[in-house]
């Protein structure tokens, strides 16, 4: 009696641990969800407002075409929203027509889903498939996001969750393990500083674009358009083409960048 007790316990003990991970496990997934697809496209559940409002000077992304949308189609837009989407999300009109086409909203109001290139698709996917946290069914990740972003706003979603996107939004270790990374001081902002600590206080100076790849090893600027400041890329502004290398030594160009920067990788 005494083992099946204790065998008992072994195996409560086992299904709380076991039911413990998996919640642990979906609350990564929606704060991946909200950190990342929501916070990086500036989208919520009840209100989304899908993509940057920055600057949208330079690279591929954005509405390419040119043509704006017609009261007709915003209206449209407006009533898809309110009934075949039941109000589950809603959009900030203004960035929205900067970034999807009349064209693409239309085919969002007949079939339910934003269009996406075959690469755009495959790049998603595969980003779902290899992520450490979300586990998924690809399908099912796939058909809710082309439901929800456009495919500029998921480039952008993309383009945060690769080496690349990581260095601008949260920097990487310099020469003498100094902090390299896109300044967010009002005073600098949109520069690239290095951080350091100078007789234990936190301090930063500014670093000229030239003296990045000797400030930051396996950073190289490309297309020879030398020096630039790799951070205007935070305010959708691609005209600055980089590539990091990292550790492993992988020097190639996330696929996703590589169409921003409009290179051929």
């Amino acid at each position: 009696m005494n083992y099946s007790y204790n065998f008992t316990r072994m195996n409560l003990k086992f299904i709380i641990v076991f039911a413990l991970i998996i919640l642990l496990g979906f609350f990564f997934f929606f704060l991946f969800k909200n950190k990342y697809l929501n916070k990086m496209c500036g989208c919520n559940k009840k209100v989304v407002k899908e993509g940057f409002s920055g600057n949208s000077s330079g690279g591929s992304s954005g509405n390419n075409s040119g043509v704006a949308w017609s009261d007709d189609l915003i209206k449209r837009f407006a009533s898809y929203q309110s009934t075949t989407n039941d109000n589950r999300n809603s959009y900030n009109m203004a960035v929205i027509q900067q970034q999807a086409s009349p064209s693409e909203a239309e085919t969002l109001i007949k079939t339910g889903y934003w269009p996406w290139s075959s690469d755009t698709k495959y790049e998603y996917t595969d980003a779902i498939w290899h992520h450490p946290i979300i586990k998924m069914n690809v399908g099912n990740a796939l058909d809710y996001a082309m439901k929800t972003y456009n495919e500029t706003a998921a480039k952008l979603l993309m383009s945060w969750n690769t080496k690349e996107g990581q260095f601008l939004l949260f920097g990487g270790k310099g020469s003498n393990y100094h902090t390299i990374k896109c300044s967010t001081d009002l005073a600098m902002i949109g520069v690239i500083k290095k951080e350091f600590k100078d007789d234990y206080v936190e301090n930063s100076v500014p670093i000229q674009n030239a003296d990045i790849p000797n400030q930051m090893p396996g950073f190289t600027f490309l297309n020879g358009v030398g020096p630039c400041n790799p951070c205007l890329a935070l305010h959708n502004d691609y005209s600055c083409p980089f590539k990091l290398k990292t550790k492993d030594g992988d020097d190639t160009i996330s696929p996703v960048w590589a169409r921003l920067f409009s290179i051929k990788n």
